[in-house]
């Protein structure tokens, strides 16, 4: 290899195996080469490795925002169409695209950590390999078929792309419900739904054809890859429009001895000091309502309140941009809200959670990627709690300014055009006279709901500050 490219493989070297001797020929004939003549089998045992490595079908694309995340790009980009996937963003460092494939084809990882992620995706992608990958970087493309892999050398670029023809799938009917009706169509729901459930944490932009994929600790997601079939049917036949969706509070938090993680900061902080939050007026459904400022760019714990119908306190273990693992967090059991004094019924009932973002480190993980290795004990969070119960207080002194609105931004223009068709429409029909006192019953009933929920909420606050003081 030329001596100006830096080699990924020095935990390599030395290897009797023969493909590291035939690369090692190769090597000394030239940079790029044609691997056809070897590949096969190799191919065919790095298919074997990549299948039993990683839990799901298409979580090898999470692993793609990992490497991204792991080395510096600023963005990264999802492109799908029928069965195929394209993904690219742009490394810190230089990397190049045949000594990738020599690491792919080793069966080892190298010591770095965004190459560690982005060979595990390699694999992965290639695990059921029927049509073809084919990747590029550097000075040099890779394309791998079922019959061939073949090098070749193109103009230098600092860019990483991915493009993958993926195998055709059965899917079970719950998996079917939850996937939007263009991830059947193109048959990627496995690929979509990984970067959904697992990458809205991530501390840079994912962009999934163009459009930004929601990011926000406040997400009320669940993290569901295999999704309950009673619970989609449930939701299906559940109304939940008039009831509190929302996150009330996202915040650090201080911790030790913690690895830390990049912290995500989707709106750029305005607050005029580090005590006072950034408000959010009116808020939609599913977006965050307070946001406490953080100066540095990574931090050990991260927390959110959030409040939504059977809502759960969880903890969500992070590695890179991606939740790895998520877990009930028992000690703060959610509480019911009440409408004016009655208790809900169970389908619609208002819970508050509390929900912490931890960093992990990869030795934490089993070989799945996607598994703690050690179970974490409820009592390990005790010690966040009177810093929790502070959060509370100060969420509950700012809930007389939440102006809730029970429809998700996107919605609100067709939402506000209708309502004032509807206004102008019924004073035309029946008269200024008449008309003008059904809209103040209109307006009564929306204030009605504002004293409502923030009572929920207040309600619901008092309950975990109580719960968190008594331990």
């Amino acid at each position: 290899m030329s001596e100006e490219a830096p080699s990924l493989l020095s935990s390599t070297k030395g290897s009797s195996d023969p493909i590291d001797s035939f690369l090692d020929s190769q090597r000394a004939e030239g940079r790029y080469f044609d691997s056809s003549a070897f590949t096969i089998d190799s191919v065919r045992a790095m298919q074997k490795l990549g299948a039993h490595q990683l839990p799901d079908s298409g979580v090898w694309i999470v692993k793609l925002v990992q490497a991204a995340v792991a080395g510096g790009a600023d963005e990264i980009r999802v492109n799908f169409g029928r069965r195929k996937v394209r993904v690219e963003f742009t490394p810190r460092e230089s990397w190049q695209a045949d000594e990738i494939l020599e690491v792919v084809l080793s069966g080892t990882l190298p010591a770095d950590r965004a190459l560690s992620h982005l060979v595990t995706a390699l694999r992965g992608c290639t695990a059921a390999l029927t049509e073809t990958v084919t990747w590029s970087c550097g000075s040099a493309a890779v394309e791998l078929n079922p019959t061939a892999c073949r090098v070749s050398k193109l103009e230098s670029t600092p860019t990483f792309v991915l493009d993958a023809s993926r195998p055709k799938r059965s899917r079970s009917l719950a998996r079917v419900l939850k996937s939007s009706i263009s991830a059947l169509a193109l048959e990627i729901v496995e690929e979509v739904g990984a970067l959904q459930s697992r990458c809205w944490v991530s501390p840079i932009p994912i962009y999934i054809d163009g459009s930004p994929l929601p990011r926000s600790y406040g997400s009320l997601r669940d993290n569901d890859a295999d999704p309950n079939f009673k619970e989609i049917i449930a939701k299906y036949g559940n109304s939940e429009t008039y009831h509190l969706k929302t996150c009330l509070a996202v915040f650090p938090l201080l911790s030790t001895g913690r690895p830390k993680f990049s912290y995500l900061k989707v709106h750029p902080v305005d607050s005029p000091s580090k005590e006072a939050p950034q408000k959010t007026r009116p808020v939609y459904s599913h977006e965050t309502f307070l946001s406490w400022p953080h100066d540095e760019k990574d931090c050990q714990v991260a927390g959110a309140v959030v409040m939504a119908p059977k809502v759960q306190s969880k903890v969500y273990y992070l590695l890179d941009g991606a939740v790895v693992e998520s877990r009930l967090l028992g000690c703060w059991e959610a509480l019911p809200s009440t409408g004016f004094g009655l208790q809900l019924g169970q389908a619609q009932r208002s819970s508050l959670a509390i929900r912490l973002f931890v960093g992990v480190e990869p030795s934490d993980l089993d070989l799945s990627h996607f598994k703690l290795r050690k179970l974490e004990r409820y009592g390990a969070w005790d010690a966040l709690a009177p810093q929790l119960e502070k959060i509370c207080g100060k969420v509950n002194d700012h809930i007389k300014d939440l102006v809730y609105v029970p429809t998700p931004r996107s919605r609100a223009p067709k939402m506000g055009a209708l309502a004032g068709a509807s206004a102008l429409g019924m004073t035309a029909l029946i008269g200024p006279l008449v008309a003008v006192p059904c809209l103040g019953v209109g307006a009564a009933f929306v204030a009605l709901n504002l004293r409502h929920w923030r009572q929920n909420a207040r309600t619901a606050l008092q309950a975990v500050r109580k719960e968190l003081q008594e331990g």
